[in-house]
């Protein structure tokens, strides 16, 4: 007999992992636990949800520095972890301040979601590391000596380089009533925006 799982149950939320296949959609029956990676706990999935709540039918997942968080995610990082904590106060501080940066915001929030999709998906640790390796952490260290410019080169490259390697296309023009002053945040949907 399967198990459907009600509206607002752990097991109908995005966050929840299928422990077995690390798969980020648990598909088990009610009597194994998943673990939400949000709470960082386990659960049983006809738990009742908490705020963190999102569908797994018909949510596209948003987060500061999108698929920066997802890397840091899947190798362990917490996430008030540095990294993530320099990018997404150089976002806030610096990028969401200048004009100058709204086209990189605008194409991110675009292509964010469906690169950080392609990384869950895939699960390829070799691609994971370095992406860290080679450009999360040299963009880490450029925010701190304040070279601004060469550290939004750097992440730009990651992201072209992503688009590439998962044959996502970007020929989007920025809107002219696109909100930099909130973007980046890898939570464009189809026809809205959100911050």
């Amino acid at each position: 007999m399967s198990y459907k799982y009600c509206d607002y149950e752990c097991g109908s939320c995005y966050w929840l992992r299928d422990m077995r296949n690390d798969s980020i959609m648990f598909d088990g029956p009610s009597n194994e636990k998943g673990h939400c990676i949000m709470q960082k706990n386990c659960y049983y999935p006809d738990d009742t949800t908490c705020s963190y709540y999102k569908s797994k039918d018909n949510y596209v997942p948003g987060s500061g520095c999108f698929i920066t968080t997802i890397v840091c995610d899947m190798l362990g990082f917490d996430d008030k972890c540095n990294i993530l904590e320099t990018l997404r106060s150089f976002r806030n501080n610096v990028m969401q301040k200048d004009s100058n940066y709204k086209d990189i915001l605008f194409e991110y929030d675009t292509v964010g979601p469906e690169i950080a999709k392609s990384i869950i998906d895939e699960k390829d640790y070799e691609l994971i590391n370095g992406m860290l390796d080679f450009y999360i952490l040299p963009t880490v260290n450029l925010i701190r000596d304040k070279k601004y410019n060469e550290a939004v080169s750097r992440y730009k490259n990651m992201t072209k380089a992503l688009e590439n390697y998962y044959g996502i296309p970007y020929e989007e023009k920025t809107p002219v009533d696109y909100d930099y002053t909130c973007g980046g945040h890898g939570v464009k949907k189809i026809g809205e925006y959100n911050d």
